[in-house]
């Protein structure tokens, strides 16, 4: 999965930039944004595929704020820390998934003559404790802009800025604070020796000369080192005095099982779910006819729609499901999850699915596919060639498709058509 940060220093300022070029270029399954300086209602900015959460300042309108942009919605949502004293200025979010916690922050910068920097230290307290907090029950992913340049490596003119606002002893103590108490900072981590900042004053042609400071980060909960494939300061990228950074990590995607067809059938239902159990699944996506069994077919083995559907309500926090032929009306009547079109689109750790139980009549109902995406179909009436021909998608063996209960799935991988079975 691939997680962004940016400091925009504006949003709107930044939309003026380039900030939705790079936003779509990069693709991010996650992407989180510090100093928003704006109420939401001050902007409509919305992204196929994502859902947004934005922490305004209370009091003090333009000023701070963050965001975060997900391709997968979360569990559960924090806003602050639930401190009064800390949770004013807009500073926090913290998103719940399955397999770890996000948190953006934008931490308060100390201001010149230090005149913040008694606060700013207790304010790192109570972060520290709130990460902590979170860290005991589930992996923890934290990102923004941190304000403050850990190490002499990580500023250009470290001599000169022991007593400034971002390099102070007393900054950088708190900062090992957080990392000693179980975390890593991630681009470091790769690149113990790299000089690369994310930061540079407007003022001196700081920028153009490269005279900069590293205080955008991605720290993450030592039980994901293992995971942390690479990390990124994306120094080309304008429209802010800061630049992008991300991290990329291993081994946190969501897997799913696809499966077409039950029918009603109880025991072929039931071996599925065992295989879903055992393998630590997390989502279903059933391609229709989950009880209704045509009369002109023979019935299925072990074929009781009634014990089927008690099955599937039992997992219905855990399904995505897409009608089938017949069955739509039936089904909504005992199911207690709702039935999506025939053919819709899913969005799943930053991938997008195709899906549909095999109903399209007309090519032109099927749109322009782009590198990355994924057909998948229960079974289907004419060849599938002619609708997705010369699209190139990735062969998806990030996810798990267990073969019970999977009629087929198709794949473009160099430019040939593949279909499993």
């Amino acid at each position: 999965m691939l997680f962004v940060s940016w400091n925009v220093n504006g949003l709107r300022a930044c939309l003026k930039k380039g900030f939705e070029d790079f936003f779509k270029d990069v693709d991010a399954d996650i992407f989180a944004i510090q100093e928003t300086k704006l109420q939401r209602n001050q902007i409509d900015l919305e992204f196929e595929g994502y859902t947004s959460y934005y922490n305004d300042a209370i009091k003090k309108g333009g000023y701070s704020g963050v965001a975060i942009y997900t391709k997968k919605e979360p569990m559960n949502v924090i806003y602050g820390m639930g401190i009064e004293e800390h949770d004013q200025e807009g500073r926090l979010i913290t998103l719940e998934f399955e397999k770890f916690y996000f948190v953006a922050v934008y931490t308060p910068n100390s201001k010149r003559e230090l005149e913040r920097l008694d606060y700013r230290q207790v304010w790192e307290d109570a972060f520290r404790q709130h990460v902590q907090k979170l860290k005991e029950s589930k992996p923890v992913v934290l990102c923004g802009d941190l304000n403050v340049a850990h190490n002499e490596i990580d500023l250009k003119n470290d001599k000169t800025n022991h007593k400034n606002a971002g390099f102070t002893d007393q900054e950088r103590a708190k900062f090992s604070e957080l990392l000693n108490s179980g975390f890593i900072d991630t681009f470091r981590y790769k690149y113990p020796e790299t000089e690369m900042y994310s930061w540079w004053s407007y003022m001196f042609k700081a920028r153009e000369k490269n005279a900069g400071w590293r205080i955008d980060y991605f720290v993450v909960s030592e039980d994901l080192k293992e995971n942390i494939k690479d990390a990124y300061i994306y120094t080309e990228i304008m429209g802010s005095d800061h630049c992008p950074v991300g991290v990329e990590l291993e081994g946190v995607r969501m897997k799913c099982m696809i499966v077409s067809d039950i029918h009603g059938s109880y025991e072929d239902f039931k071996r599925i779910v065992e295989i879903f159990e055992e393998e630590h699944m997390e989502q279903f996506i059933l391609l229709g006819d989950l009880l209704y069994h045509g009369p002109r077919n023979p019935l299925p083995e072990g074929y009781n729609p009634k014990e089927t559907a008690v099955l599937l309500n039992h997992y219905k926090d855990k399904i995505i499901a897409v009608r089938g032929n017949c069955d739509a009306e039936v089904d909504q009547m005992v199911l207690d999850f709702p039935m999506r079109a025939d053919y819709t689109q899913l969005y799943i750790d930053g991938h997008r699915f195709f899906v549909t139980h095999g109903h399209l009549y007309n090519e032109d109902e099927m749109p322009l596919l782009n590198q990355g995406d994924i057909f998948m179909y229960g079974h289907f009436h004419k060849p599938v060639a002619k609708l997705i021909d010369g699209i190139v998608i990735f062969n998806p063996s990030s996810i798990s498709l267990p073969k019970a209960g999977v009629k087929s799935y198709g794949v473009y991988e160099n430019d040939e058509l593949k279909i499993f079975h």
